[in-house]
């Protein structure tokens, strides 16, 4: 009886050694196949249209994934919009993080999102926004706060062009209209 207890016994330690060396190399595995390929600290892109400037995208860090087609970028996170072939800003967007992806410069900012207009002078907060390169346009699906000479507007799921000239919210949970602009 002892001896089967002793064999049953350095059975279970024997099985969870080996399952043990198993999850680590395959934790080992995970780890290594999601790392950066590399990081970059102080990254600088620019964004051109033919030979023109276009926007200007600054932030304190950076890890590129070239295997899932993704940047990610970190801590003061800055984005510049130029007016057409001019070197003068027409908006910009801060965020904490934001993610580029490779295939078409498109953006995702996160966290403390900050967009202002100086063409239109505008502002919108929200924690999640996307910027579409080619189109020029800027969205969430999140809550937004737009305030405009106008009127100061919020709700959530928003679009507009990327001077926050034409914008639109799709559930409108408030409205205060500034008087002394009608």
């Amino acid at each position: 009886m002892r001896l089967k207890l002793v064999y049953i016994l350095f059975s279970f330690i024997l099985v969870s050694c080996f399952e043990k060396e198993t999850s680590t190399v395959d934790l080992i595995k995970i780890e290594t196949e999601n790392q950066p390929d590399f990081k970059i600290k102080s990254p600088k892109v620019d964004f051109y249209d033919s030979i023109h400037i276009k926007a200007v995208l600054t932030a304190d860090f950076a890890e590129n994934y070239i295997k899932y087609n993704y940047t990610s970028l970190f801590n003061n996170v800055h984005l510049d919009f130029y007016e057409n072939h001019s070197k003068n800003i027409e908006t910009y967007i801060d965020a904490d993080s934001a993610v580029i992806f490779n295939n078409n410069n498109n953006m995702f900012a996160y966290n403390n999102v900050y967009v202002w207009s100086k063409k239109s002078k505008t502002s919108l907060k929200t924690d999640f926004l996307e910027w579409n390169e080619n189109k020029r346009m800027l969205f969430s699906d999140k809550y937004v706060k737009i305030n405009s000479p106008v009127e100061i507007i919020e709700g959530y799921g928003f679009e507009s062009n990327q001077d926050l000239s034409n914008y639109k919210i799709f559930k409108v949970s408030g409205v205060i209209t500034k008087w002394e602009n009608i």
